[in-house]
């Protein structure tokens, strides 16, 4: 019951690709922010925007993680998997979520970010934005759900916890204590 984000929607899968220092260097690129060199990177090898690194994560995840916009708008632009995962089930909206990058996520949902996605610790985007106390973010992914809200909300991670009790702040508890009450 843990994965039943999982069944919610079906990740990309990573692709198999040797990591090497052009892909080591888009990533670095991505973490600092620098969109000139991260496109004249991929005007060089188009096809690293679909790669990944060490640990699976691709560009996208990366500039996701670091709250880099620009990366991330260059790599949609360019084709990248926004439902990709890492070796942890992660996907790029796991990460813009759990650095409440409100801008990021709004970009990725316009482009299908799944929601309903667990990652390997059963994990929604939800938990992670609630357990960051970004309630800018968690009201956004419960106004996107629509009518999954409920299902939002009830999803459990692998020790059992909804997004409302991992969530820290008061006011993102309150959020998703009125939005729960609300379905």
């Amino acid at each position: 019951q843990g994965r039943q984000g999982a069944m919610l929607d079906a990740p990309v899968d990573m692709l198999d690709a040797p990591v090497d220092e052009e892909m080591a260097e888009l990533l670095h690129v991505a973490e600092e922010g620098d969109v000139t060199r991260f496109a004249n990177l991929l005007d060089e090898d188009a096809t690293l925007v679909h790669k990944t690194g060490e640990d699976g994560d691709s560009a996208l995840h990366i500039a996701c993680l670091y709250g880099q916009q620009a990366i991330v708008e260059e790599c949609l632009r360019r084709g990248a998997q926004v439902n990709i995962v890492d070796e942890d089930d992660s996907t790029p909206l796991h990460d813009a979520c759990a650095g409440g990058y409100l801008a990021i996520v709004s970009l990725l949902l316009a482009q299908g970010a799944h929601l309903g996605v667990s990652d390997s610790d059963g994990d929604s985007p939800l938990h992670h934005a609630a357990n960051g106390g970004h309630v800018a973010t968690v009201s956004l992914l419960l106004e996107h759900a629509g009518e999954r809200r409920a299902e939002m909300l009830e999803m459990r991670n692998a020790v059992g916890s909804r997004p409302v009790d991992v969530a820290e702040a008061e006011e993102v508890r309150d959020v998703l204590t009125q939005a729960q009450q609300a379905t």
